[in-house]
């Protein structure tokens, strides 16, 4: 995990590129890890670099689709709470994550889509134009 954390860029790419194939290959034995692996990539989705940004994208996209009904909760807690960030390519990526949330998991739980669509609503009215939905 420290590795997608590391300051080659080739070699963080790599180590998030693992985790495309993870949910695949582990299916269910791989929930255990997503809480955990979600923490690293998501300090990706707000690099400078745009091929690595999209790349953690597309992980934590699978994650959503895979995993999305059954943990919905491990999911969008940290994405919401990246919603506040100062970094403006976090926040960017975070609603366009919350996006992805509301269109590919069923949300029962009403207080979850409730404080989605909030904050969803918040970045569409945020000072930086490309964060506007």
């Amino acid at each position: 995990m420290k590795n997608t954390q590391n300051t080659n860029k080739q070699i963080r790419e790599g180590y998030i590129g693992m985790f495309i194939f993870y949910p695949q290959i582990m299916e269910a034995h791989f929930e255990k890890y997503i809480s955990i692996s979600l923490q690293y990539i998501l300090v990706s989705i707000s690099d400078e670099n745009e091929s690595l940004r999209n790349l953690a994208l597309r992980v934590i996209r699978i994650f959503i689709q895979k995993y999305g009904n059954k943990h919905v909760d491990l999911l969008l807690n940290p994405v919401l709470d990246g919603a506040f960030s100062d970094d403006y390519l976090r926040r960017m990526s975070c609603g366009l994550l919350m996006d992805d949330i509301l269109k590919n998991v069923k949300m029962d739980n009403k207080e979850f889509y409730n404080k989605t669509i909030i904050y969803l609503y918040i970045l569409r009215h945020d000072f930086i134009d490309t964060i506007k939905f």
